[in-house]
């Protein structure tokens, strides 16, 4: 076994186009002269800073600085390395993975096992959401699950949309049926599907007797499950264990079912539970999902805030609920979403109270009846704390309470604006609910960002060899290192933004100049293109793999023209700037190649007339420089 062919990859590459990939993570995509652009899916923001060029097949993110292509975007997607996003692109696509032989392989085996790891917990969750589905649907032994589905009210469309199960009663009921198909015990178990036997007496199933809820990642592949049981066993509820596909704090319930009804939305609505999602959809609220249980998670907030602007948060009546609720405002709150909370009523759940009013009533409660986060969270503390404190103090714990959610707040306007509310409520100025503020806030780390900040280029003034108005890049090694770092990027702009004359311009470059990682990296990757052939820009998109290089090219090539697809500058003039500094750069080293040189005693063996030669040229270069 070897690499990956560039065959292989480049028909993975022609039958999944990056545009259509990313729609799939629920980015809407909006035409801008020759890019697509939309809001991020890396970080949360308001304004789309994330654009695609088609035509190059790379994306780039003015605001994070994410930028690749479409192994990259599986890679930072699924927090993944570059094999298992080939894998995972290569099922989407419906290609079968080819590879080299022979040498430059070392650590295939190491490769190659993690390939058929992937690839296996795939196949074995697929193998068991068919098991599942047919036994549930025929066998006799499933009549009590679907005895549970029909009293919940789920029908048998939904049975069918989010193929749900049921596990057989055996120990190895899975087990026996994987055998039959190649499956060992092992690759089940790394799929969380059985588990070894703790006296080493063999492997047993890990779901048993139980209805089976299966769990897709967001471009709808099985990764894992969720598991009720039907009698008294507990957990109530059980989810697979976490493996290299499987992460609850990664996942949204219901989230394939739910991708068009959220863009046709522009929100998507959470509930806690398996059914009450179900239910939704089948009564016409197809933008709901499920967290998983409540296993909220600061990973499920980035997850909405990518997906939607606007959530609602629907909450069980009960105590639990409640608590659920409660922790989840925190996270949600530091997103920038626009967040608002729906308690069911009665004590019911949302699946039994879809159920009995019927989704546009429902709906119509929930948009009624919803209040604002913070809303929530003082209405909260204050039903939660009645009876046990004093008024006083129980608005001013509440008070406190709701300051410490408004700290959380990254938008300084949104942040104020609900300050103002605050003090309409409450009757207390705004400066003195700003200082409490300020006592509660202090201590929290001040997130700054580089962001937007000038920069004086060391190399052509303020607006440099790359030209005016434009955002410079931090340095990879430091401040000190700014201007050098500069000049190592606008040459690599001018060979991407002049690939006919590449071979030309390389040659006038020292190749000891690039010295920072990614800048060092993407030269190599160019140099090699150049030793073969011309330099096509597509092509080295598609050849960078190191994210600090990939992340390099991104921003070089989202320099390179307008939304319009025309130049941003006059690169052949560009380049001759390039050129003087280079002659510059050439000239300093000569010069304190002569100061050293001078610095020696005369003692030392040198002839006196070739001391007169070394100050003559010194002296020269001086004048030279200072002429400029």
């Amino acid at each position: 076994m070897g690499w990956v062919t560039e065959a292989c990859k480049q028909r993975i590459r022609e039958r999944v186009p990056l545009e259509e990939l990313v729609r799939e993570y629920n980015v809407q995509l909006v035409p801008s002269g020759k890019r697509l652009k939309g809001l991020c899916p890396f970080h949360a923001e308001k304004t789309p800073s994330f654009s695609i060029d088609v035509e190059k097949q790379y994306y780039y993110c003015f605001g994070c600085h994410a930028g690749g292509d479409l192994f990259s975007f599986v890679k930072s997607m699924h927090h993944v390395e570059y094999p298992e996003a080939l894998e995972i692109l290569a099922r989407r696509a419906g290609v079968a993975l080819e590879y080299t032989h022979g040498a430059g392989a070392s650590g295939d085996g190491r490769e190659r096992e993690r390939r058929e790891r992937i690839v296996g917990m795939y196949d074995a969750v697929e193998l068991a959401q068919r098991l599942y589905h047919r036994f549930l649907l025929h066998d006799p032994a499933a009549r009590p699950a679907r005895d549970y589905l029909e009293r919940r009210g789920i029908d048998r469309r939904m049975w069918e949309r989010f193929q749900l199960g049921f596990s057989p009663l055996e120990w190895d009921g899975l087990l026996r049926h994987a055998a039959k198909d190649g499956f060992s015990p092992q690759a089940l178990e790394q799929a969380g599907l059985a588990r070894r036997r703790e006296n080493g007496g063999g492997y047993y199933d890990y779901f048993r007797g139980r209805v089976m809820f299966l769990i897709q990642d967001a471009q709808g592949r099985g990764i894992g499950f969720g598991a009720r049981t039907l009698g008294d066993d507990q957990p109530k509820y059980l989810n697979t264990p976490k493996t290299a596909l499987f992460d609850k704090s990664q996942v949204l319930y219901a989230l394939p079912q739910a991708r068009a009804g959220i863009q046709r939305e522009g929100r998507l609505a959470i509930v806690e539970g398996y059914t009450d999602a179900i239910m939704a959809h089948q009564a016409g609220l197809d933008f709901f999902v499920a967290s998983l249980g409540t296993a909220f998670t600061q990973e499920n907030a980035r997850r909405i805030g990518r997906l939607a602007p606007r959530a609602l948060l629907i909450f069980d009546g009960d105590a639990a609920g409640q608590r659920a609720s409660e922790r989840s405002l925190d996270l949600l709150v530091g997103e920038s979403i626009d967040v608002r909370v729906y308690t069911v009523r009665d004590g019911k759940d949302p699946c039994d109270a879809i159920l009995e009013l019927g989704g546009p009533e429902f709906r119509r409660r929930v948009e009624a009846d919803a209040v604002g986060i913070f809303e929530f969270k003082w209405r909260r503390t204050m039903e939660t704390g009645a009876g046990a404190e004093a008024g006083a103090a129980l608005k001013a714990r509440a008070f406190d309470e709701l300051l410490a959610l408004l700290a959380r707040v990254p938008n300084v306007v949104a942040r104020k604006l609900q300050l103002r509310e605050l003090s309409e409520r409450l009757g207390v100025p705004e400066t003195d609910i700003e200082a409490r503020l300020r006592q509660i806030s202090r201590g929290r780390a001040a997130s700054t960002s580089w962001q937007g900040t000038g920069a004086r280029s060391a190399w052509g003034g303020s607006q440099g060899l790359a030209g005016a108005g434009r955002v410079r890049e931090p340095s990879p090694e430091g401040p000190e290192r700014g201007g050098m770092s500069e000049l190592e990027t606008v040459i690599l702009e001018c060979l991407l933004a002049l690939p006919s004359r590449a071979k030309d311009l390389w040659g006038q470059v020292p190749r000891e100049l690039f010295r920072s990682p990614a800048h060092a990296k993407l030269a190599d990757a160019i140099e090699r293109q150049l030793a073969g052939a011309d330099l096509s820009v597509t092509r080295l998109a598609q050849e960078v793999e190191d994210p600090q290089a990939g992340q390099l090219l991104g921003g070089l090539l989202s320099r390179l023209e307008n939304d319009q697809g025309e130049p941003t500058q006059d690169y052949e003039e560009v380049w001759t700037r390039v050129v003087r500094d280079l002659q510059r750069l050439k000239t300093r080293a000569r010069l304190e190649d002569l100061k050293g040189r001078l610095s020696l005693e005369p003692d030392l063996g040198r002839p006196q007339e070739d001391r007169s030669v070394l100050e003559r040229e010194y002296f020269e270069i001086l004048r030279e420089l200072k002429r400029g």
